[in-house]
């Protein structure tokens, strides 16, 4: 590991720094005192009187006083000579010395930390009962071969034990496709280091300027002036070069021109100073004034600026604002015209009548056909046309992906000739842009499935059509049993499936042997063209075909290329390859190559042009992800570039949470993708794979995402509704039943179920947030502690995706990085998301502030819109919205612990940067480098975090540090101290009560809160309240690094 220490003057001494003499680094001072040595012996070499020297763990200094009382409070004894030589220099040793002296103190066990166990003998009264999945019993799971019972508690072992049942979408992990899926792309990761070595580069050279800049602002050539004969120093020298770089160009720091200018007018003014006599170089005061009026001249152009975009950007803001409360925005003739034709173009319009015929004389229909056949467009015009909402009905349109969603409305909106949001509107994730006067609703699958949860007969609709079904995501399935039940109570109800041309028998029997409807195709023949022998590197292939293409086929016509690629990383990886590529061979070949991104993203396809015309001249290359196989329709595409593989969901019980990982597709979905060849005229279908392993290393079709991913929420949801026998259900493809009891189990330790499996008012109380479970858990808990406000801008951030909230732009990145720190929390980033959409309210929401500070805008304001949302349901719900303040925010972290008390980690005692999951200590994770957690001097013993990124290695993702007895309290007694008396009562809290839970063991030292009903407490029995937290004083022990917050 580096060592971050300086090299220190030996010329300094304690003594020469009085003010410092009394700080030191805990970590000195800890191996000190704690292997018997005295405090003034610093035999670590980790305390200085230098108050410029950096610390091997990190810039925290800590105070005498209450370092000391935290060691009398851990049972040192401290004589008087230990707590009055403090600052005494010493030897430098290794930071490994430090790690070393650490364990051996641990295995003599003094002072260890507080370690937690799970509780075998704990397990919720419905893993017995069998009504959710088959019973299970504790000989049955313990007797399991490769089952260690002294890792996990009974039902973590269960969910490993049948860790087979999880489906994963591969032929064979040991075939060449499923392993070079897992190797990934030798090409991208190349292209990662060479950008981080130019970034590296970009980095130094920011440094060099704002350090240069920082010079002149100082007055650091004033200083060295300073050392020039007096005689040959003009008088008023000091005081004039003082004033002139004296915080006048703080906004400008970045602007190159005006550093270069100043640096030249601060050279020729210590030249005229080394040589008053050279009277063509001096510099008088005429020309002094003159630059100083070209300055402020530039300042007032640049104030001027910022002005004129401020007000473009609020002529545009209140442009888009009259533009979405527009009502019935009349469609120009001409535009008219044009819809009609190309309506009347597509294949669904031959056969409109015989379709409404049968979707009339049947309760379910099954309508197959071909992306770009019209079914997703036209198909709700026809019902809507044929009156199925005069009656008062709406007509509900759902789609598995957001992009889709918002694309339909606004384009069957626009075919309509109505403005978004009145006659035709779209509801997904935390955006519902709808109003009593829409009659036609597109939807995500998610949004209906809550609207269930209220209106389990779906009442105020007369038609659903389910597009898209044959994607089979979690929630598509689940409305697939949902409304084939709401069908049999409603004769009423019409539904609609509609999908490709995969598994249409399967759907038909489905729903009793349903009438299926295909509507009649219009593609062209595609040339399917294999690669001639294995791959090794896709992403370096693909790069090739697209540049081969682009140079030998012709421009004119429609000639366009899309590739698919597995994920973001790919997709920019690609773009930023083949622009290279091509800038080698001849930057000719770039003017007329339109390369686009197409991401999943809601605003990825519209904002990038994917589904605009291609410009005449020139060739559009799209490269996308899975979402342009069926959700997307692209016109002009004549070339199809395959990578085989996608990234995809799959639940990993060993970490407890969903894996995106990157898989072989399909043979259905490989078909998917050529077809969008041959939708304008014959087309080339290049695949990166052999027609073996097309064969024999793909599955026929996708494994149903509820087959091999978490369904925390469903089984929240069809508990709500009233399925008290989830073995019961209907489900197209049953989840396995480890799944189901995993989920149920994380339910009830969230407190959302109960002993016997049945929903909880907490749980209710998290459906009524369009959130995960975990997050609604952290909401409720919010209003227990008194901090909701805080908690609700904490989940808002999240909810919105701050995965790119920090931007980096290219060139800037360290002052970037500047300003996020400003921001970071050295113990919680949950805490410093809540600063940064803190600051962004005060600050009005500006958008230049969000520039300043390289925030990305969209994601501040669409956290603001969450916002807005979820305080709207608190209110509806009676909770109450209180804010804890700057004083309270411990107790967002306990609620941030309440929620994720499941996703929690132990630091490793062998490694003290690596952090070993609660419910696998197998595991070994890393705190992800962008975490302010990261920057820490000594790593906290125990985190919880919200995600984990896969790469080299295991990354926590979105951390904070929590105490052990947060997690204790939170787990429902899964958690508990190792060494703890056992037969003890603890409680759970909830809104409604305290309920005792039998068996559970705790400690004096760590209780959850004391039971609100004292009858239920045996007799005899003593509760001890939990230890009160002691805020640190701002004067007080500083635990870490702590950064500047804004």
């Amino acid at each position: 590991m580096l060592d971050r220490r300086r090299p220190r003057d030996e010329n300094i001494t304690p003594s020469d720094n009085p003010p410092f003499k009394g700080l030191l680094s805990m970590k000195a001072l800890t191996t000190s005192i704690e292997t018997g040595g005295s405090a003034g012996d610093d035999t670590e070499g980790r305390m200085t009187g230098n108050e410029n020297a950096e610390f091997a763990y990190g810039s925290g200094f800590y105070l005498q006083e209450e370092y000391l009382e935290r060691l009398r409070r851990r049972g040192h004894r401290l004589n008087n000579t230990e707590t009055d030589n403090f600052g005494d220099d010493a030897d430098n040793n290794d930071r490994s010395e430090l790690s070393g002296s650490r364990r051996d103190r641990t295995q003599r066990g003094e002072a260890s930390d507080v370690e937690l166990i799970m509780d075998h003998n704990l397990q919720p009264r419905f893993f017995r009962l069998g009504n959710d999945f088959p019973a299970v019993s504790a000989s049955s799971v313990l007797d399991g071969e490769g089952t260690n019972e002294s890792m996990l508690p009974l039902n973590v072992i269960t969910a490993h034990d049948t860790a087979g049942d999880i489906i994963i979408p591969v032929v064979s992990s040991s075939c060449r496709m499923a392993q070079q899926a897992q190797k990934g792309s030798t090409s991208l990761a190349a292209l990662k280091r060479q950008q981080e070595s130019e970034r590296a580069t970009r980095e130094a050279m920011d440094t060099s300027k704002s350090q240069l800049t920082r010079l002149l602002q100082k007055g650091e050539i004033g200083q060295e002036i300073e050392v020039v004969d007096q005689s040959h120093k003009p008088k008023g020298l000091d005081s004039w070069l003082l004033d002139s770089t004296r915080d006048t160009e703080e906004d400008l720091e970045g602007e190159e021109e005006m550093l270069r200018r100043k640096v030249r007018r601060e050279r020729i003014r210590l030249e005229n100073s080394l040589n008053p006599s050279s009277a063509n170089g001096a510099m008088t005061a005429e020309t002094a004034a003159k630059e100083e009026e070209r300055d402020v001249r530039e300042r007032n152009y640049l104030d001027v600026q910022r002005r004129r975009q401020e007000k473009l950007d609020r002529v545009r803001d209140a442009k888009e604002k009259w533009e979405r409360s527009t009502n019935d925005a009349e469609v120009s003739g001409a535009r008219r015209i044009a819809i009609l034709t190309i309506q009347r173009q597509l294949p669904i319009y031959r056969c409109k009548e015989e379709l409404l015929r049968c979707i009339g004389e049947n309760p379910v229909s099954i309508v197959v056909g071909e992306t770009g056949s019209g079914k997703t467009t036209q198909l709700v015009q026809y019902l809507y046309q044929r009156g199925y909402t005069r009656g008062g009905g709406i007509i509900g349109c759902t789609q598995p992906r957001r992009l889709a969603a918002i694309g339909v409305a606004r384009r069957v909106a626009e075919e309509m000739g109505c403005a978004l949001g009145t006659r035709v509107g779209y509801a997904i994730h935390l955006d519902d842009n709808t109003s009593e006067d829409t009659e036609v609703k597109f939807m995500t699958d998610g949004v209906l499935l809550r609207e269930i949860v209220r209106d389990p007969n779906v009442d105020k609709y007369s038609v659903i059509v389910l597009d898209e079904a044959h994607e089979r995501s979690v929630n598509t399935d689940v409305l697939l049993g949902v409304l084939q039940a709401a069908v049999r109570r409603r004769s009423d109800l019409k539904l609609v499936v509609t999908s490709a041309t995969m598994d249409i028998l399967k759907f038909s029997k489905f729903f009793g042997n349903a009438p299926c409807y295909e509507i009649p195709g219009q593609s062209y023949e595609v040339d399917v063209q294999y690669a001639t022998a294995p791959i090794e590197d896709y992403v370096s292939e693909a790069v090739f075909r697209v540049c081969q293409l682009h140079i030998q086929m012709p421009l004119e016509g429609k000639h366009d290329i899309l590739v698919f690629m597995t994920g973001r990383d790919d997709v920019l990886g690609v773009c930023s390859l083949i622009l290279r590529r091509l800038q080698e061979m001849d930057p000719k070949w770039l003017d007329s190559l339109l390369l686009l991104p197409c991401l999943s993203e809601a605003v990825g396809a519209t904002a990038t042009g994917v589904l605009d015309p291609t410009p005449s001249g020139m060739r559009k290359c799209v490269v996308a992800t899975n979402v342009a196989e069926t959700s997307l329709t692209i016109d002009g595409i004549r070339y199809v570039v395959d990578c085989g593989f996608m990234k995809t969901n799959v639940f990993r019980p060993k970490l407890g949470m969903n894996t995106l990982q990157r898989y072989p597709i399909s043979q259905a979905q490989a078909n998917q993708r050529k077809g969008r060849a041959g939708r304008t005229a014959e087309g080339i279908c290049y695949r990166l794979y052999t027609e073996s392993q097309f064969k024999h290393e793909m599955l026929l079709s996708s494994v149903p995402e509820i087959q091999r991913s978490s369904i925390d929420s469903v089984v929240l949801l069809l508990k709500s509704i009233g399925v008290s026998r989830l073995i019961d259900f209907d489900f197209m493809d049953p989840p396995p039943a480890a799944n189901i009891r995993r989920s149920m189990w994380q339910l009830w330790v969230l407190g959302l179920l109960d002993d016997n499996g049945n929903i909880t008012a907490d749980g209710k109380c998290a459906l009524e947030f369009p959130l995960a479970p975990t997050l609604a858990k952290v909401l409720i808990e919010s209003t227990v502690r008194e901090c909701s406000v805080e908690a609700v801008r904490v989940v808002s951030v999240i909810s919105a995706d701050p995965k790119g909230l920090f931007e980096l732009p290219k060139g800037s990145e360290e002052a970037a990085r500047q300003h996020h720190s400003r921001f970071h929390v050295n113990d919680s980033d949950h805490l410093a998301l809540l600063n940064v959409l803190t600051h962004f309210i005060e600050n009005g929401k500006s958008r230049q502030w969000a520039r300043d500070h390289f925030l990305h805008l969209p994601t501040l304001l669409r956290a603001c819109e969450v916002q807005q949302q979820l305080l709207e349901r608190l209110r509806q719900l009676k909770r109450p919205i209180v804010s804890c303040g700057a004083k309270g925010l411990d107790r967002v972290r306990q609620c941030v612990a309440s929620g994720f008390c499941l996703l929690s980690a132990r630091r490793s005692s062998t490694n003290w940067s690596a952090y070993r999951p609660m419910l696998n200590a197998g595991v070994t994770c890393y705190v992800h480098p962008s975490s302010a957690v990261y920057a820490r001097a000594e790593m906290p013993l125990y985190v919880v975090y919200h995600d984990l990124l896969l790469t080299t290695r295991e990354y926590l993702v979105i951390v904070t540090a929590v105490e052990p007895e947060w997690l204790v309290e939170a787990s429902r007694g899964v958690f508990i101290v190792k060494g703890s008396p056992k037969g003890l009562v603890t409680s759970a809290a909830t809104p409604s009560g305290t309920a005792v839970v039998e068996n559970r063991s705790v400690t004096g030292r760590v209780v959850s809160e004391t039971l609100q009903n004292p009858s239920l407490i045996p007799q005899g029995l003593s509760v001890p309240r939990p230890p009160v937290h002691q805020p640190k004083s701002k004067g007080g022990m500083v635990l870490t690094r702590r950064r500047n917050n804004i």
